[in-house]
């Protein structure tokens, strides 16, 4: 009989493309890994990877036999979750993720809407990086995650991704800024000037990344940071320009800035990502279906 718990570990050593990378989402040993995956192979009496000293590659069998378990996989976490969750009351602490500059969307409010209609659902909110944040909810270290979702994430069969928000990337400067006077900019005047985007990890990084690189630049054009005090200092002393999410940049009141759109129309998508198997948990689902109903974009 083939081990189904050897066909995970397999997955997510496909998944990974590292044995030390599954092992450590699996928190298993590389050696156990290894010999897992061998009995498998002895299991389908067929070679499922060619092995290197420091790396490895799928064979014609093992490509095939990936392809075949991606349902089997989908419906194990469904099952799993369904007992884990049959029994679960609404009570309890629901783990949401949230990025640096989710404070500024004006959702807080909408969440406090929720606690109230929920008071035996206690919210606790765990900040980072989108990438960070979806990698958490992948491995069920929190229940929801507010933020951008990737294409890897976008793509992967055990994630639904409810969008909240589509936002325009627009560039913001002192008033006193040379580029001011543009009343549009272009990718090239801000390859020149370095413009500011937050950290490798960020939806703003992402979509940044990808319009430069799509259009020539290469990624030396800009410079990273992901505080928001940080990078508002720098644009008031002229040192920089920055890219930052239309509702992000109307909520800086105070500072003596201009803003401007690109000529190269930038979009990021905010939206809560969550596993598909986790929608069955109570709290889960009473949370989507609220922000579903209240969310001030309906």
């Amino acid at each position: 009989m083939i081990s189904i718990k050897r066909i995970l570990y397999y997955h997510e050593l496909v998944r990974h493309g590292s044995f030390t990378r599954a092992a450590q989402s699996l928190n298993i040993s590389q050696a156990f890994l290894s010999q897992e995956i061998s009995r498998l192979e002895q299991e389908l009496n067929n070679k499922l990877i060619n092995r290197t000293t420091r790396q490895f590659s799928l064979t014609a069998f093992g490509e095939a036999f990936d392809e075949k378990i991606n349902p089997l996989i989908r419906e194990y976490y469904e099952v799993e979750q369904f007992a884990q969750s049959y029994e679960e009351s609404s009570d309890g602490t629901l783990l949401v993720g949230v990025i640096p500059v989710f404070n500024r969307l004006k959702y807080y409010d909408l969440l406090t809407q929720f606690q109230r209609h929920y008071p035996n659902i206690e919210l606790a909110f765990i900040d980072g990086v989108s990438s960070d944040l979806l990698e958490k909810v992948r491995t069920s270290e929190i229940h929801v995650s507010l933020s951008t979702p990737f294409e890897e994430y976008l793509q992967d069969p055990l994630f639904n991704h409810s969008v909240f928000l589509e936002d325009d990337l627009v560039v913001v400067m002192a008033s006193g800024h040379p580029l001011a006077a543009n009343p549009v900019l272009s990718l090239s005047q801000l390859a020149a000037e370095r413009p500011m985007v937050p950290q490798k990890g960020t939806g703003e990084y992402a979509v940044v990344s990808s319009v430069f690189a799509r259009e020539g630049f290469g990624n030396t054009c800009y410079r990273e940071c992901s505080n928001l005090d940080i990078i508002m200092d720098q644009v008031m002393h002229h040192a920089c320009v920055v890219f930052l999410c239309a509702s992000v940049a109307s909520s800086l009141k105070g500072h003596d800035i201009e803003i401007r759109p690109v000529s190269v129309p930038i979009k990021r998508t905010f939206a809560v990502s969550y596993l598909k198997r986790s929608a069955g948990i109570p709290m889960v689902r009473r949370f989507l279906e609220f922000m579903e109903q209240h969310s001030p974009t309906k």
